[in-house]
């Protein structure tokens, strides 16, 4: 009997081992999700006092803020002055209708000004005039009443253009070569407009490839918008188009040949550089990417192609 025990206390011993480790596994196990869960409390907790801090901040702003509402809207765009209207509107908690002056401090074009507002149903508004193509910051409104002042942050940073006009990108895919004086070029153009604000995308109401030699346009191509090569998509904020194209040109010695893809879209004229060529002095050339301008934002001009805006000026 004594040495079947004996000869059973290994196997005793490895199954008391084994038990013993279960029980250690799961404690282990019990631990760990003990401590998971910790963490998340802990984390709900500071998330949820983060969140009070900030409303209970948010709320003292406002209650320190001496205004109940402040927006801006642009307006209609004027060809003449190359400006776009903005109507501001700054509504404060308190004032007296007869003794309160409104004022915007203003800073465009380098100088700061002081634009009087006028009281309208409650509210103060200015309608400005701002340059289309220059940023506008205004900082602040200004109260003033008898000998007292007081002024209220905006921190409003007008970029009209970007606000107002479409971003577009245009890239020219495909072979291009230069020999015996002729370059060709065979590819493929794909054009994005997309909506920069809240207004969706003008129509476009038409292409055209612009072939320019030394800065003088030489050709214009229009593109068929209907043809069959002619593929595009996009809804009222983003515009897709791809069409191939080929072209054989033949430049004089040194010429510098430039490939420009004009957007036709409301009230402007943009024009995409594509390609550029710089012929050598023995019929053959190469690419000329390195000039400033290669790919950046497109020139903008007016309908009768007059430049109002160019990348390479800012």
């Amino acid at each position: 009997m004594k040495a079947k025990f004996l000869r059973a206390l290994p196997f005793l011993s490895l199954l008391v081992c084994l038990v013993c480790l279960w029980q250690v596994m799961e404690m282990k196990n019990q631990i760990s999700q003990l401590q998971s869960n910790l963490i998340n409390q802990i984390s709900r907790v500071e998330n949820s006092v983060q969140g009070i801090s900030s409303q209970v901040g948010y709320q003292l702003e406002q209650k320190a803020s001496l205004l109940a509402d402040s927006s801006y809207e642009y307006g209609e765009y004027d060809a003449a002055s190359r400006s776009i209207s903005l109507l501001c509107t700054v509504t404060p908690k308190e004032f007296s209708p007869s003794g309160t002056q409104g004022f915007l401090a203003v800073e465009a074009g380098g100088q700061s000004r002081e634009e009087p507002l006028t009281l309208e149903n409650g509210s103060f508004t200015a309608r400005l005039s701002l340059p289309l193509f220059e940023d506008c910051r205004i900082p602040r409104v200004i109260f003033r009443e008898g000998d007292t002042q007081r002024t209220e942050a905006l921190d409003w940073y007008l970029n009209p253009m970007q606000e107002m006009l479409p971003g577009m990108d245009a890239y020219r895919y495909g072979s291009s070569s230069m020999s015996d004086g002729v370059y060709s070029w065979d590819g493929t153009v794909e054009l994005t407009l997309y909506a920069q604000g809240k207004d969706p995308l003008p129509a476009v109401e038409g292409l055209r490839l612009l072939e320019l030699v030394d800065g003088q346009e030489v050709d214009s191509i229009p593109v068929d918008q209907t043809g069959e090569d002619f593929n595009w998509d996009g809804s009222d904020y983003d515009y897709h188009a791809s069409f191939p194209m080929e072209r054989q040109v033949s430049l004089s010695p040194h010429a510098l040949y430039e490939l420009q893809l004009e957007v036709e879209a409301g009230d402007f004229l943009y024009r995409i550089i594509l390609d550029r060529w710089q012929a050598d002095g023995s019929g053959s050339g190469q690419p000329a990417r390195d000039d400033v301008g290669w790919g950046s934002a497109p020139l903008i001009y007016d309908k009768e192609g007059q430049l109002l805006y160019s990348p390479l000026l800012g």
